[in-house]
């Protein structure tokens, strides 16, 4: 059986990972993601090899790695170094952009090898997709049987009104279309009242 798996990533002040599976034989794709606000992502201005040092330490160098470049707006590859991961190595490119500009601009690496923060969000983006390759339809036990629905609803703990929290995921097979209600998905039967629109307007 022949299958891809795609990568992907947005960068913001959330990291945002996700893994797709593509089994091209059977016409399935099988999705794993995560959403996490857990990101060292960080750029600056910098005038001295001091103020470059003392930014690298706010991002965790040398573990997280560090990005050094003209501007934010440089687009010259030959100008950006990137991957730096020693004290040694980011004295002597600093020194040397310092040369050449008044001030610099640095970055963190978020590329996964050189960001450990990154790893943690792949590894479990990874996790998510192996959970959902795992999770077989009842009805034809064909894998991915994920949701694809959330139904809001859950009932307020001390009114029992309607709120915009989850009472319902809605699964559904992408081989044989079988779908099927699950109430309460996040293990959570009511939610708490200052969730809710009527004890909490």
């Amino acid at each position: 059986r022949k299958f891809y798996i795609n990568i992907g990533f947005n960068l913001t002040l959330t990291d945002f990972s996700d893994r797709l599976l593509v089994d091209r034989a059977h016409n399935l794709e099988i999705f794993g993601q995560e959403i996490s606000i857990e990101t060292n992502y960080r750029h600056t201005t910098v005038r001295s090899v001091e103020e470059a040092q003392i930014f690298a330490q706010t991002i965790g160098f040398p573990e997280h790695g560090l990005v050094v470049m003209p501007s934010l707006s440089t687009k010259n590859p030959n100008e950006i170094v990137k991957g730096i991961i020693s004290e040694a190595q980011l004295l002597t490119v600093v020194t040397e952009a310092l040369r050449r500009s008044p001030t610099i601009h640095l970055e963190t690496d978020m590329r996964a090898l050189y960001n450990p923060t990154r790893m943690n969000v792949i590894a479990k983006a990874t996790n998510n997709l192996v959970t959902a390759i795992q999770s077989t339809c009842p009805n034809c036990a064909y894998p991915g049987f994920e949701p694809v629905e959330y139904q809001p609803g859950l009932p307020c703990a001390l009114c029992h009104f309607p709120t915009a929290l989850t009472r319902v995921a809605i699964h559904h097979c992408q081989h044989c279309g079988f779908r099927q209600e699950n109430l309460f998905p996040d293990g959570i039967e009511a939610a708490d009242p200052a969730q809710c629109p009527y004890c909490n307007p």
